[in-house]
């Protein structure tokens, strides 16, 4: 093989990269005494992603290190093309080159708006190229226009509920230790505590290198800098502050107990989690292979398919109806249209109706429960209709004709209706009882209420 193959062109690797330094046309230098590089042959220098400031950058193909061989086209368009032209006559970009980057910040001073870009051609080591491109807005001054004082308001205001947040929760696992992990309630809180801490820590950092790199843009307008490090801090933040709203949203489904009508949803789930986590396990199994099976089939030939992350993408999009046929048939007449027939047919109409069979299954039994029992806070009912009345947002009740007691010897009228009225104020303490208890058993756990009950006295 070696004497038919004179040289080897690998794919990148974070670890395979080249970090050593050239001259021009890639003549290797003497690493050990490097020469020291000005104007153009800076072109052949390798910087890390640290001395770049920058992060690792995600492609189609693969994820970069963010090193590499850096060069700045200059001031002018005239400085612009001349750097190219350089770059072209030394070969800069070769064969064993995987990936060029071309990266650039404008601002627009009107909206204080920065708008971070970068464009990226993947070269494949079989030959071929595969163009990308990303660009991202940012508000780095948060602080300007006539809104800025309400902004710095709301955000001291969310600092001083997180303080007040965590002063609660910490004196929450004090006073309960290990007891107050086995909640899922008291989980969610602490996640959301701890999401929040990590999405301020986040926020200042990025407000900090924002501020540094606004004051060396100040100081020296014509140097290139890098946002990309910025911008990514500001995505992650983002992200972060969306799991705290999708978290902080999923929690109003506790307020849903008070009715057990909105109960259906989280006793549906209780009812059939062990279903669904076995048809989860065989589901993964079954899509894993189909995956595998994608993979090797149409690997070499369809960018879907190119790496295993982008085939489980492509096989997610199918199942919503996002598919190409006519490429799976390009690739291969016979075996294309059977892997899609058999995927479709699987997947589809054989796991996804199993699926619904489940849910409906646990749904009748959830429902037939759930009409057998009663609502506990009847109570409660009862006071937003009065208050309703009292206030005139309710109807107004048909008046109806007073009822005439019948006289019977031997037992009093008033004496029946103040019967009837103390057996629906016991009715009415014991379900209040069991709510102080629930809640009770809810915050402080099972062992804090096992002396009984909290009792609530009535005089007769």
């Amino acid at each position: 093989m070696q004497e038919s193959v004179d040289s080897c062109r690998p794919a990148y690797g974070a670890f395979t990269e080249d970090d050593r330094y050239f001259h021009e046309r890639w003549v290797l230098a003497n690493q050990t005494h490097p020469p020291e590089y000005k104007g153009l042959n800076d072109a052949w220098r390798h910087q890390s992603w640290f001395d770049l400031g920058s992060l690792p950058y995600w492609g189609i193909v693969t994820v970069y290190g963010g090193g590499g061989y850096v060069i700045e086209l200059g001031k002018t368009v005239e400085d612009a093309w001349a750097i190219a032209d350089y770059l072209r006559a030394t070969k800069w970009v070769d064969q064993y080159t995987r990936a060029v980057f071309f990266e650039f910040t404008v601002y627009n001073p009107v909206i204080n708006f920065y708008a971070v870009s970068y464009m990226i051609a993947e070269f494949l080591p079989q030959g071929g190229a595969i163009p990308y491109f990303h660009f991202q807005t940012l508000k780095l001054d948060r602080y300007f226009g006539p809104y800025s004082y309400i902004v710095l308001a709301a955000e001291a205001g969310l600092c001083v509920f997180t303080l007040w947040f965590a002063f609660k929760e910490f004196k929450h696992i004090k006073k309960q230790k290990k007891k107050y992990f086995k909640s899922l309630s008291n989980l969610a809180e602490f996640i959301t505590l701890v999401l929040s801490i990590t999405a301020f820590v986040m926020y200042m950092y990025r407000t900090f290198v924002a501020k540094s790199l606004m004051t060396e843009q100040n100081e020296n307008p014509t140097k290139f800098l890098n946002f990309q490090y910025v911008g990514q801090w500001d995505q992650m933040f983002c992200w972060m502050i969306g799991l705290i709203l999708f978290i902080s949203t999923i929690k109003f489904m506790k307020l849903l107990r008070f009715n057990k009508r909105m109960l259906l949803l989280s006793q549906t789930i209780q009812t059939c989690w062990l279903e669904l986590l076995l048809f989860f396990m065989m589901f993964a199994v079954i899509f894993a292979s189909y995956a595998c099976a994608g993979f090797m089939l149409f690997g070499n030939n369809m960018i879907d398919y190119y790496t295993m992350i982008t085939t489980l993408e492509s096989l997610f999009a199918t199942l919503l109806g996002n598919f190409n046929f006519d490429d799976m048939v390009g690739v291969n007449r016979v075996l294309g249209p059977i892997f899609f027939f058999s995927f479709t047919l699987t997947i589809v109409f054989v796991l996804m109706n199993m699926f619904i069979t489940i849910i409906n299954e646990a749904f009748s039994v959830t429902k037939e429960e759930n009409a057998k029992m009663k609502n506990d806070v009847e109570i409660i009912d009862f006071m937003v209709r009065r208050f309703k009345e009292t206030v005139g947002f309710a109807e107004r009740r048909n008046l109806k004709p007073k009822r005439r007691h019948k006289y019977v010897e031997g037992i009093e009228p008033i004496q029946i209706e103040c019967d009837e009225m103390q057996q629906k104020l016991v009715l009415m303490v014991d379900q209040l009882n069991d709510f102080i208890r629930k809640e009770k058993v809810e915050e402080l756990g099972e062992d804090a209420v096992k002396s009984g009950p909290r009792p609530i006295y009535t005089t007769d």
